[in-house]
């Protein structure tokens, strides 16, 4: 199994470069104009689209991942 790591962006492109650049792997177009592909070394990739994208405000208190998954329970 493969995994993804998915990120919105206004602008993926310019995300999938710098992400490229920093990895030193070439970006790819995916499956349409906003949607960019990078190849994790690792193993997967990092992708990046024009998508909605959920935020919440946290009072910085707390481990991250634990405030997430209550988010998801909550949504």
């Amino acid at each position: 199994m493969m995994g993804s790591i998915v990120l919105a962006a206004d602008d993926p492109a310019a995300l999938a470069h710098f992400y490229g650049a920093q990895l030193d792997v070439e970006p790819q177009l995916g499956l349409i104009s906003t949607h960019w592909r990078v190849r994790w070394p690792a193993g997967g990739w990092l992708e990046g689209r024009l998508a909605l994208c959920l935020q919440r405000q946290a009072d910085g208190t707390g481990p991250p991942l634990a405030l997430a998954a209550v988010w998801v329970e909550q949504s």
